[in-house]
C-alpha cells in the first residue's frame, strides 16, 4: 500500500510534535506549548523551507532575549520606558519586517517575542531571565524535533526540483546571449557573404536581388566598418550589369549575316 504526501507530511508533524511536548515535560518545563507551537509554524511544503523558516525562528528569538534582558536591565522599575523604548524596538522590527528580504520571519518573530518577554517580566522583573531562557529552550527543542523527524522519516528531497530550475534558467540565458550576439555583435561572416553575394548578383545582372543582399549587408554592418565598400559594390547595381567581354577574333553578327 503506497502512502500519499499528505499522509507523510501529517503523521511527520504529528510525530514531531509528540516528541516535543513528551521532551518537555519531562524535563520539567512550565509551557511546553512553545516547543508544540515551534513545530508547528515549520512544516512547510518543502524540506529547505521549512529548515530555513526554523533558522529564522531561532535566531529572530536570539535577537528578541538579547533586546528583551537589556531593556529589562535598563529599565527594572521604570515601566513607561520599558513600554517606549519596546514599542520603538517593535516598529523597527515591522519596518524591517515590510522589506521583501528573505529574512522577514526573523523580524517577526523578534518582534513578538520581546514583548511576550517583557510583559511576563513586568510585575516581577527578576524573573526575566528565567523566562528568556526556558522560551529559547523549547523553541531550540521544537526545531530540533521537526529537524529530525524530517531528515529520518520519509526524506523529501528538492534535488530535482533545483536541477529543473537550473536547467531552465541555463537555456533562458542561452536564448539571451544568442539574441544578443545576433543583434548587437553581429557575425561578421555573415556581413561578408552578403557583400560577396549581392557583388555576384549585381555582376550576373540580377540587380533587384543584389540589391536585396546589400541592403542586408548594411543591417549587419553596425559599427561601420564596411560602409565604403558595401557603396562601392551598389554602385554595380546603379550602373547597370556589366556587358560580358567578347572574345577577339570572334566574327561579329553583323558580318555573319551579310556573309
Amino acid at each position: 500500500m503506497l502512502l500519499s504526501r499528505r499522509f507523510k507530511e501529517s503523521f511527520k508533524l504529528a510525530l514531531a510534535i509528540v516528541m516535543a511536548y513528551g521532551i518537555a515535560l519531562s524535563m520539567g518545563w512550565e509551557k511546553p506549548m512553545w516547543a508544540a507551537f515551534a513545530v508547528a509554524v515549520m512544516s512547510l511544503a518543502g524540506a529547505g523551507q521549512s529548515f530555513h523558516k526554523g533558522a529564522m525562528r531561532m535566531l529572530g528569538t536570539l535577537l528578541a532575549i538579547l533586546v528583551s534582558l537589556t531593556l529589562l536591565g535598563l529599565f527594572p522599575q521604570d515601566r513607561w520606558w520599558l513600554m517606549l523604548v519596546l514599542s520603538a524596538f517593535v516598529g523597527l522590527c515591522t519596518y524591517m519586517l515590510t522589506g521583501g528580504s528573505g529574512r522577514s520571519y526573523l523580524w517577526q518573530v523578534a518582534s513578538f517575542v520581546s514583548v511576550i518577554i517583557c510583559m511576563e517580566s513586568i510585575p516581577q522583573t527578576d524573573h526575566g531571565f528565567d523566562i528568556a531562557v526556558l522560551r529559547t529552550l523549547e523553541t531550540g527543542l521544537g526545531v530540533l524535533c521537526y529537524t529530525l523527524v524530517s531528515m529520518l522519516v520519509w526524506p523529501v528531497s528538492s534535488a530535482g526540483e533545483l536541477g529543473a530550475a537550473a536547467r531552465a534558467l541555463a537555456a533562458t540565458q542561452h536564448r539571451l546571449y544568442r539574441g544578443y550576439r545576433a543583434l548587437v555583435r553581429r557575425d561578421p561572416w555573415d556581413l561578408t557573404a552578403r557583400l560577396c553575394l549581392g557583388r555576384a548578383l549585381l555582376r550576373s545582372g540580377q540587380a533587384a536581388q543584389g540589391r536585396r543582399a546589400l541592403r542586408a549587408a548594411r543591417r549587419l554592418d553596425r559599427d561601420g566598418r564596411y560602409t565604403d565598400l558595401i557603396e562601392a559594390t551598389a554602385k554595380l547595381g546603379a550602373v547597370g550589369a556589366v556587358t560580358p567581354p567578347v572574345a577577339q577574333g570572334a566574327p561579329d553578327a553583323a558580318q555573319r549575316s551579310a556573309s
